[in-house]
């Protein structure tokens, strides 16, 4: 298996068959033993590699917009909700080295990707 991150996700018993079946590992008529549940993740996780799933809890706190910009915006080094609205503004007067000096941001590049939408994507 080249991804084993994934196997502590699925809980144990009847809440470990529920998410099998929900997220398509397992089909609803079927009871495995205990001994084939390895089998059936590694089967599927043969079948569909490196695709990224996220845990299922994760995934619906990023729909939350207001949660994903305070983890977004929320270390050091990141910009604040702010400073990305006023690279935006200052994009139509000013080049991206004077944005850079009068916001405090780490870098030049950091300005640019903003620009480019590459970073900060979902702060409008």
């Amino acid at each position: 298996m080249d991804d084993e991150r994934r196997l502590n996700m699925v809980p144990g018993g009847k809440s470990g068959l529920r998410y099998l079946r929900e997220n398509g590992l397992l089909s609803r008529g079927v009871v495995p033993l205990p001994d084939d549940r390895d089998k059936i993740l590694h089967k599927w996780l043969n079948d569909h590699p490196r695709l990224g799933l996220p845990a299922p809890w994760v995934a619906e706190k990023w729909k939350d917009n207001d949660w994903a910009i305070a983890q977004i915006c929320g270390r050091d080094g990141r910009l604040s909700v702010v400073q990305v609205k006023a690279i935006r503004e200052l994009a139509n007067n000013h080049t991206p080295e004077e944005i850079y000096v009068r916001i405090g941001a780490k870098d030049v590049d950091q300005v640019k990707r903003v620009l480019d939408g590459k970073t900060y994507a979902r702060i409008a």
